[in-house]
């Protein structure tokens, strides 16, 4: 499974090489220099092309404990048209940890300083780093289910005429572990008559997991076959989402959203692209209706990232274009809904949350709910009937009555001005929100921050309940 900040497609050119020839360096000098002198390089370009790609081996995921795995990075930039020079990049890399599978693992420096020109496209595929998935000691090895490597880049953008800004992306990719195990048979067998005999044999058995594929949910795996509607795992009965290609299934949480009240000043402008529009920007504003959204446990099923909100701000486009008007059928456990996009109307922000002071930290990137949302109002609604959940966050237990759906919410990378884009972790993870009944009250004050600082938000009643689900646009 691959999870990448930015929605691009990296191309990968020959083994990773330094420009030895002196026409070469000549070249490459050159356009150091033009770059150190200019803000925006090339001039008129207005893109942020740059990317980084993770390639490993076996092509099927799944690899046996103990095993020493080479992942080779790849960064490139001017695969597309308006693309910017990227100047004093640094390269990372972080195998997964051996006992987790975290991307948190032995840090290595690929690059530092490099650049990256979009005139000519250029690409650097670096050495194989070594990363051994699980841990050994003596003849066992113990893993986690799904390891996760991550290449990161960080570096300077020359796409403003006056200010050069920051850029920062980062892909990661999981791999499957699985063990072998051990059976020891023991037989005896005595006869008597003239002579007495006993004989012991032993055999022993190494059997090897399955792998996924075979239709089996073999420990290490939440669902198999891939592309089965087998998820959320251990729900057969009222699964809705299809396996992954690694036998692991989407996350994606439910989100109880109350109304709120905040003192803050407004944003800034955004640039926010999603699947439906690209480069456009927008005026993020303070809100209250339905805008601070917790995750909850719908049915009592399980929270895959509790530590993960969604704090909204109503949009306003900066400058007039027409809105998206698609049609798409979006599909959950409450069944496949027809909507057709109205207006873009909301930006959900990934925060953090603390029930008191001091003010929580940034949300770690890795976590699997912390991506952007922009959400759409919808209209021509079809094959919605409203439904009954008991819902469970840590304000307590509701009985939720989904009257209507009132939004339809995309992934979306957002990118502040003179700030680097925001992570996209799973592009196919969408969120249909519903109008429900207002109730509940939490007394208490929360203490939230995001990408756009500190604050404090007062709850009043909750007013929507958003729900995972999953999107096929209609021709």
């Amino acid at each position: 499974m691959t999870s990448v900040q930015l929605i691009h497609k990296a191309t990968d050119r020959p083994a990773w090489t330094r420009a030895a020839a002196p026409v070469a360096l000549g070249l490459a000098m050159l356009m150091v220099a033009r770059l150190a002198g200019a803000s925006q390089s090339p001039s008129g370009c207005s893109v942020n092309n740059l990317q980084a790609d993770l390639a490993f081996p076996p092509a099927d995921s799944n690899v046996e404990c103990g095993t020493m795995v080479p992942f080779t990075a790849t960064v490139t930039n001017g695969t597309s048209a308006g693309a910017c020079d990227v100047t004093n990049a640094d390269v990372t890399f972080n195998c997964p940890d051996p006992a987790t599978g975290t991307p948190t693992g032995p840090m290595t420096t690929l690059d530092t300083n490099a650049t990256f020109t979009a005139v000519p496209p250029s690409s650097t595929t670096y050495p194989p780093q070594n990363c051994t998935i699980g841990v050994v000691s003596g003849n066992d090895c113990t893993c986690a289910a799904v390891y996760r490597a991550r290449v990161e880049v960080d570096g300077t953008l020359h796409d403003n005429p006056t200010a050069d800004d920051s850029v920062n992306i980062a892909k990661t990719v999981s791999i499957n572990c699985f063990t072998t195990t051990t059976t020891t048979s023991t037989s005896t067998s005595t006869s008597t008559s003239t002579s007495t005999s006993s004989t012991t044999s032993t055999s022993t058995t190494t059997t090897t997991l399955p792998r996924c594929g075979n239709g089996v949910v073999d420990p290490g795996e939440q669902c198999d076959p891939p592309g089965s509607i087998s998820c959320p795992a251990g729900s057969p009965a009222n699964a809705f989402l299809a396996c992954s290609a690694n036998c692991t299934c989407p996350t994606g949480d439910h989100y109880i959203c109350y109304n709120s009240t905040t003192s803050e000043a407004n944003p800034p402008d955004v640039n926010l692209d999603d699947q439906f529009e690209t480069g456009k920007v927008f005026h993020p504003k303070r809100c209250h209706p339905k805008s601070f959204c917790a995750p909850a446990s719908k049915n009592m099923g399980p929270v895959s990232d509790p530590t993960t909100h969604l704090k909204g701000y109503r949009l306003r486009r900066v400058a007039s274009s027409p809105e998206p008007s698609v049609t798409v059928d979006m599909t959950n456990q409450f069944g496949t809904i027809r909507m057709t996009t109205k207006k873009a109307d909301r930006l959900f922000v990934p925060s953090a949350k603390s029930l008191s002071l001091p003010f929580p930290p940034p949300l770690s990137p890795g976590l699997p709910g912390n991506q952007h949302y922009k959400c759409y109002k919808v209209t021509r609604v079809q094959n919605f009937t409203p439904v009954v959940a008991t819902v469970q966050d840590q304000f307590g237990t509701l009985t939720l009555q989904l009257r209507k759906v009132v939004s339809m919410c995309t992934p979306v990378v957002k990118t502040p001005a003179g700030g680097g884009p925001s992570p996209v972790q799973d592009p196919t993870r969408h969120l249909v929100c519903y109008a429900i009944k207002r109730q509940g009250n939490p007394t208490t004050p929360v203490f939230v921050t995001n990408q756009f600082g500190q604050q404090t938000v007062a709850l009043g009643r909750a007013g929507a309940f958003c729900v995972p689900s999953t999107k096929v646009i209609v021709p």
